[in-house]
């Protein structure tokens, strides 16, 4: 509905999360605009404004649609549930423009209109994220063959048996079995040896090799 109302433009995914150092010593800045959901930090989102002021609201206007029952975790310093668990792939109308120190070097697709995308089946909006990575409103992956590619930026959850919900951009949801628990304890995580088929197939569903 949204991007028949908007000469076919994909939602905008503008708050995004930068970050430089290393791991252990990460400085964040946090760049935002008009965007699906313009919040920083789901862990201190401590009412639904950012919900309520993304531009997807006025489509989806029930708060619980943006929380997953399973998801537990809960806001900093609270025994609050957090209000939202998804987040929209970075290829869909992210904006890299924002941070161009960290993605300038990442051939990352950023599709700014729903006809630009060749395969809608295969290509995922929505994901299921890890709760120990949800920060801003995109859920990022490198490029296959890019600078840093075996690095999870985001990670994906686990929650559901060892699996993850996703919607793509053709209106279908699917269920995703992974091979191995999604174990976030780092920012710019290292892909474990045994997870890589699970990187991969998120990355193609990124589609973001040229």
């Amino acid at each position: 509905m949204y991007i028949g109302d908007n000469s076919d433009k994909n939602p905008p995914n503008n708050s995004v999360a930068s970050f430089s150092g290393s791991s252990s010593d990460l400085s964040w800045s946090f760049l935002t605009s008009l965007s699906w959901l313009p919040d920083v930090d789901a862990t201190i989102e401590y009412n639904p404004s950012a919900i309520i002021n993304g531009v997807l609201f006025s489509y989806n206007t029930s708060l619980p649609i943006y929380h997953c029952p399973s998801d537990h975790s809960t806001l900093a310093n609270t025994n609050q549930l957090r209000w939202r668990t998804y987040n929209l792939s970075l290829s869909i109308n992210g904006a890299t423009e924002l941070a161009p120190s960290d993605f300038a070097s990442a051939p990352i697709y950023q599709w700014k209109h729903a006809q630009d995308i060749r395969t809608p089946v295969s290509v995922f909006f929505f994901i299921d994220e890890n709760e120990n990575t949800i920060e801003d409103s995109n859920f990022g992956c490198p490029a296959i063959g890019s600078w840093d590619d075996g690095y999870w930026w985001d990670m994906p959850t686990d929650r559901h048996n060892r699996a993850a919900n996703l919607s793509f951009a053709d209106g279908h949801a699917e269920h995703w079995k992974w091979r191995v628990p999604k174990v976030a304890v780092a920012v710019n995580q290292m892909v474990a040896s045994g997870e890589w088929p699970d990187y991969r197939r998120v990355q193609q569903a990124m589609d973001q090799q040229p």
